[in-house]
């Protein structure tokens, strides 16, 4: 016992990474509508088969195949709420990457290469570990490839075959618990053709590679098995063909990111896409350096690397298959007996991307992943809901899908949502119209007329572009038909007149919200309205601007800091809050925000630029050249950079660097007279 548990400390730390990359706060618009469907669950003691949630698909067919792990979830959030729903899916995660440091066992992989690939495919699985069934699916699938590997390694297998044959009841709970089961019905087929292959290259003369007919009977057998074992659910064969509707919907596919390619551009910047590229490029290259040809290794790799490039959603299936092959390759080009102070190689890797997770987060598309056990509530129109709750007395709701899986938690049963992530239940036509009246008046008016909506809960645009002009926010926003009744800082709600008559309305701040032509309403206005719709940060935000516009600063800084309150990484309430310290007269305050600011946009030449001058006034000469050429190399182009620059090295005695700089800058601006003198005023010219 003692000497397993030494032997299992150097995995620890790679296990002990994991689970920190897996504990963030719920950031999927889908967890809460699964909670709910486990709630309902429990409450009546029935499966639901037909929609109940949303009024535009009720009693439309719902494929429920992930109710067990729903009733799962919600037992969590009845134990402890967000924080037990947290811990179950980080318990699920570490669980499949338990399954995989076993299987690197089982192939006799060193810790000196099997810690380095269980952090690397941490990456690729937990980027998308998000408190939803699909975890369940990754634990289940490390745990038949353990399995098999055990069927095919062990003496105990050798003796005891027909114990494969425990998958089945595996399957069973998997079966109802995701449509990733089909993963598992995929892994046993394809180890089966790759064992058949090795007997058939090795008939003439077996080798220790060739496992015997019995155990190939038992094998196919078991792949019989499960795939029978998968129609014991409450939809039947429906829930085997689920998976391949969705992809094969090609309005479905291009509506969901996690179907798209992992190839995509806006995913390059991403840490799960360095890790793809890392995993492929040493998988691909161990098998190259591997002593022998393994079929297995081989079919399993491949097949399941293509899944991993074809969409996001089994980039966690591949790396959990891939890391034990891989593992078994490179280890065959390592000496049997290492130096054990090596293993400090791979615990020191972990501790610093354990510090890496702790500081900074996980990078993704979106932004950053932040640590915790908590919600991020900027993802949820949790202040829209209870004000649509409180006011709304008749009538049905439209709202955007990514809102739909929080309504139906906060609203159900009273009331229903349009629609939600499940594309499947709405069907094509009714997602079709859907997004088309996200873009246009006459088909949202269709659809007004059909449900009697009464209100209309959107996204809030957070970047006013060219799309923005057709967007339905603005275009209620012109209609004498609809008021804006709410907004904050990620969503907008209108009320159709003749249900909003009681309700005071923002039409001063429409302008700033969508852009749509201002009136004759002045900065007073607008601060005044911003001030009774103070709960978000973004009323505040728009609240100091009107009172900088005021020339009132003092007052601006105090909003600022208010929206600072309720999201301490908002760029547009930072870059306030410097101006109106600057306009105070306070530049300590407007440098310390700066400094915050260009942390968070380090691509912003503007902002350093802005800094840099800053910086400048209050003599920190050094800083400020820093901030300036940092802004010069975002933006060479930037005469106004150069010009500071010139002055500053002028100031520092440094008249070579200082000329540069002003010939640049006239350069540029060739009518920028006040640079052309003092380069006419150089010493030496």
């Amino acid at each position: 016992m003692l000497r397993r548990a030494l032997a299992a400390w150097p995995w620890l730390p790679a296990l002990a990474v994991v689970a920190l990359l897996a504990t963030f706060n719920i950031s999927s618009y889908d967890t809460w509508w699964h909670l709910k469907t486990g709630e309902f669950i429990l409450r009546n003691h029935v499966i639901p088969l037909h929609d109940m949630f949303s009024f535009s698909a009720a009693g439309n067919r719902w494929i429920t195949h992930e109710w067990l792990f729903e009733v799962l979830m919600f037992l969590a959030w009845r134990a402890a709420a967000v924080p037990g729903v947290i811990l179950f899916n980080v318990a699920l995660v570490v669980a499949a990457f338990v399954f995989t440091t076993l299987s690197l066992h089982r192939l006799r992989v060193s810790p000196l290469l099997g810690v380095p690939l269980i952090a690397l495919a941490g990456f690729l699985v937990t980027f998308r570990a998000f408190a939803r069934p699909h975890v369940l699916s990754e634990a289940m699938l490390a745990l038949y490839l353990l399995t098999l590997l055990w069927f095919r390694e062990s003496a105990a297998a050798a003796r005891r075959p027909w114990l494969l044959l425990l998958l089945l009841p595996a399957h069973i709970v998997w079966a109802n618990s995701h449509s990733g089961f089909v993963l598992g019905i995929a892994l046993v087929g394809l180890f089966l053709v790759g064992e058949l292959t090795t007997s058939a290259l090795h008939r003439r003369r077996p080798t220790a590679q060739s496992i015997k007919p019995r155990r190939l009977r038992v094998l196919g057998l078991t792949l019989a098995g499960i795939t029978a074992a998968s129609f014991a659910n409450p939809n039947g064969f429906r829930a085997l063909l689920y998976p391949l509707e969705i992809v094969r919907t090609r309005t479905f596919s291009s509506a969901i990111m996690e179907l798209q390619t992992p190839l995509l551009p806006v995913f390059r910047n991403s840490d799960f896409f360095i890790a793809l590229v890392c995993l492929v490029v040493v998988g691909v290259s161990s098998f190259f350096l591997a002593r022998r040809f393994s079929p297995v290794r081989l079919l399993l790799f491949a097949v399941f690397g293509v899944l991993g490039l074809v969409a996001l959603r089994n980039l966690p299936a591949f790396a959990l298959v891939a890391v034990p092959l891989v593992g078994a390759n490179l280890q065959e080009r390592l000496p049997t007996r290492l130096p054990r102070r090596l293993l400090l190689l791979p615990t020191a890797l972990c501790v610093g991307l354990a510090a890496l997770v702790l500081f900074s987060g996980v990078r993704l598309p979106g932004g950053r992943r932040r640590p915790g056990l908590g919600v991020e509530t900027g993802l949820y129109p949790i202040q829209s809901s209870g004000f649509i709750t409180r006011n709304l007395r008749r009538g049905q709701v439209f709202n955007t899908m990514e809102f739909g899986g929080w309504l139906i938690w906060d609203w159900y049963p009273g009331r229903k949502v349009f629609i939600d992530g499940r594309l499947d239940v709405y069907g094509r036509e009714l997602f079709d119209r859907y997004a088309a009246a996200l873009w246009s008046g006459a088909a949202f008016r269709d659809l007004v007329e059909e449900h009697d909506i009464t209100c209309c809960l959107l996204s809030r645009p957070q970047e006013l572009t060219e799309r923005t002009v057709h967007y339905l926010g603005r275009t209620l926003a012109l209609s004498p038909d609809w008021k804006l009744v709410w907004f904050d800082d990620i969503a907008l709600v209108y009320f159709r007149r003749d249900v909003a008559a009681s309700l005071p309305g923002y039409s001063a701040i429409l302008p700033i919200l969508l852009g749509i032509p201002a009136d004759s309403t002045g900065p007073q206005a607008v601060a005044d309205e911003a001030r009774r719709a103070s709960g978000s940060a973004v009323a505040h935000i728009i609240a100091g601007n009107a009172l900088l516009e005021l020339r009132s600063p003092l007052e601006a800084r105090a909003e600022f800091n208010r929206a600072l309150e309720l999201s301490p990484r908002h760029t547009g309430a930072l870059q306030g809050l410097a101006m109106s310290a600057a306009a105070a007269g306070d530049l300590t305050e407007a440098i310390a925000a700066l400094r915050r600011l260009v942390r968070l946009e380090p691509r912003s030449p503007r902002l350093f630029y802005i800094l840099g001058s800053m910086l400048a006034q209050t003599g920190e000469l050094a800083a400020a050249e820093v901030a300036l050429l940092r802004a010069v190399r975002l933006a060479p182009d930037l005469a106004a950079a150069h010009s500071l620059l010139g002055q500053i090295n002028f100031d520092r005695g440094r008249l070579g660097p200082a000329r540069r700089h002003w010939e640049k800058a006239l350069l540029l601006v060739p009518s920028d007279t006040t640079t052309r003198r003092r380069l006419a005023e150089l010493p030496g010219r």
